[in-house]
């Protein structure tokens, strides 16, 4: 399975236009959060609501059902002391920190593919293709 993460474009419009051409046949496309845009402008991406979307249409969370388990995509980052309460999820993704992450807690895939417009960890803007293949899961960022 193969799932595009894009977080933080803060009102670009042509981001997750490129981003899709770069990566046309993937399973799944996932905005997560900060678009500034209407869900229909990030199209073929779904989204969720990020501290900076102000239009409708957005939930604050997703949940992908993924071959290892269930992927949660949000916007914020998870509260350390929930993350052991997340029994059916296997990859948490979201954005707000504009810093790109991929590590392990517990049992527990966080994922944050950085921002696409504005990163904060002094990297190129990017974003994420998630790879999860033979129980086991791949992140490879990639710049803008």
């Amino acid at each position: 399975m193969k799932i595009v993460l894009l977080s933080d474009t803060h009102g670009d419009e042509h981001l997750a236009e490129a981003v899709y051409l770069r990566e046309q046949g993937a399973d799944c496309y996932l905005h997560l959060g900060d678009s500034e845009l209407p869900p229909s402008e990030i199209a073929p991406f779904v989204g969720v609501k990020g501290n900076c979307d102000h239009f409708g249409g957005y939930p604050l969370e997703r949940k992908i059902k993924t071959p290892l388990g269930f992927l949660k995509a949000t916007h914020r980052p998870p509260e350390p002391s929930l993350l052991s309460k997340e029994k059916d999820i296997a990859i948490y993704a979201f954005g707000h920190t504009h810093v790109r992450m991929f590590k392990k807690v517990g049992n527990l895939w966080l994922i944050n593919p950085g921002s696409a417009l504005l990163p904060r960890d002094g990297l190129a803007p990017s974003y994420c293709v998630l790879v999860i293949e033979d129980g086991k899961v791949e992140a490879v960022f990639k710049d803008i």
